[in-house]
């Protein structure tokens, strides 16, 4: 059996597939990123057990997968978790993405979830990008800038009385049960990009206020600064924050002649296809 992975920062979802990469069966772990948070490589112990002497081939995508050092400590966790693999394939997420949503076509390829990134593709290999500084440098437009412009406008009284009120009964008021988890935690990304839901919940203003700032930023910050000589214009995304605002996403996008393509929150399935035509 087959297995192909996509591993975001917040959750790592599983295909496990037949030898002509149809799915048999699919389950997710959480969050791995041995960039930000090596620690949770060891996540891959929890394979079912079902699967651990099954598995022969790997198909690994991953966030925080840019480093030799990244990719020496997901492959040795792969070979201790799984003993009867034989081939082990690590990329980055941009990759999976890029696969995923081009069918063999130019175009910008985005990731906006807990964290994000962008590229240019040409339909075959990634031509030029931004470089990726993670949370702690930018970020602008993720699941992670968004939680941190809420969390910010509240403490700072930049909410309306009604959203003010709302954000209370959800998480509570006091500064240091909302701040200190973050602090001590191992993915203090992860834990700001839940206040997003926050956006499902206020009024109408409010999410229109954040989205803006936060999807124009990236737009300049991420997007803007790729060399495009051909003048491409699409931009295809992939991740839970452009699947949930895709109307504040593509009014940003708009604003500097972008426009959206596909938008999908799970490449598991681009991916496949791809295996299964290359």
């Amino acid at each position: 059996m087959k297995a192909v992975i996509d591993s975001g920062s917040s959750i790592s979802k599983w295909a496990i597939c037949d030898d002509d990469f149809n799915i048999i069966e699919e389950f997710q772990l959480g969050g791995i990123n041995p960039t930000s948070n090596p620690g949770s490589v060891s996540l891959l112990s929890q394979i079912p057990d079902k699967f651990t002497q099954t598995i022969k081939e790997v198909y690994y995508y991953g966030s925080g997968v840019s480093t030799s050092e990244s990719i020496l400590s997901i492959r040795e966790a792969v070979k201790l978790n799984l003993p009867e693999v034989h081939s082990v394939e690590i990329e980055n997420d941009l990759l999976a993405a890029c696969r995923s949503l081009s069918n063999g076509t130019q175009s910008f390829v985005v990731i906006l979830g807990t964290g994000t990134n962008a590229c240019l593709f040409d339909g075959k290999e990634i031509t030029d990008k931004t470089t990726s500084l993670g949370f702690l440098f930018d970020d602008y437009g993720s699941g992670y800038h968004l939680g941190r412009e809420i969390i910010i406008r509240f403490f700072n009284g930049k909410m309306s009385q009604q959203d003010h009120n709302l954000f209370i009964s959800m998480y509570g008021r006091d500064r240091d049960s909302i701040i200190q988890p973050i602090y001590n935690s191992d993915s203090p990304n992860s834990q700001i990009a839940a206040y997003t839901l926050f956006l499902s919940e206020c009024s109408e203003e409010l999410r229109q206020e954040v989205c803006t700032y936060a999807f124009r930023r990236f737009v300049k910050k991420r997007l803007n600064p790729i060399p495009n000589p051909d003048g491409c214009k699409v931009v295809n995304c992939i991740g839970s924050i452009s699947y949930h605002f895709e109307k504040e996403l593509n009014q940003a996008c708009n604003e500097e002649g972008y426009e959206i393509g596909t938008i999908t929150q799970n490449p598991i399935i681009g991916l496949l296809n791809y295996y299964k035509t290359r």
